[in-house]
């Protein structure tokens, strides 16, 4: 509803994208690496786990 303040949209300047182009491929690789480290199980795992939270935030 209008006037509704529990959220917000938060908008990057111009620097703040420049920014984020020039780390975010660097946080990916790293997600990358962090990942590609554990087993099948342990990502199921997390997928698992992470699936249950989503349904909490979307209730």
């Amino acid at each position: 509803p209008v006037g509704d303040r529990r959220s917000f949209l938060a908008v990057l300047t111009s620097a703040g994208e420049a920014l984020f182009a020039q780390v975010f491929p660097a946080h990916i690789d790293y997600l990358k690496r962090a990942f590609t480290e554990g087993d099948e199980g342990e990502l199921e795992q997390v997928r698992r786990t992470l699936r249950g939270l989503r349904g909490r935030f979307q209730d």
